[in-house]
């Protein structure tokens, strides 16, 4: 939750009342921004580890980079395209 305060998507309240509240309306946040908040690296350690010299020649691994950063764009394309408000019933 201490990352999406401090990218401003929630409030949190302390005290009897408290809780914690979106600083926006849901159809004003993309699942972008909260992944972009969330998100320390693109993608979780050891997905797609293409290190290792003794699995992959440097060309496989080249190649393995390239589609692994080529997929992170197909998702931050459709997380851009949608908003919490999309996931609420």
């Amino acid at each position: 939750m201490t990352h999406l305060v401090k990218a401003k998507l929630i409030q949190a309240k302390e005290g009897r009342d408290g809780g914690y509240y979106l600083m926006k309306s849901p159809e004003d946040i993309t699942l972008f921004e909260v992944y972009e908040a969330m998100r320390a690296e693109p993608f979780p350690r050891g997905f797609l580890d293409v290190q290792s010299k003794e699995c992959f020649a440097p060309s496989t691994q080249d190649a393995l980079f390239g589609l692994r950063d080529e997929m992170e764009g197909w998702l931050i394309a459709g997380l851009k395209e949608k908003t919490l408000a999309d996931l609420l019933p």
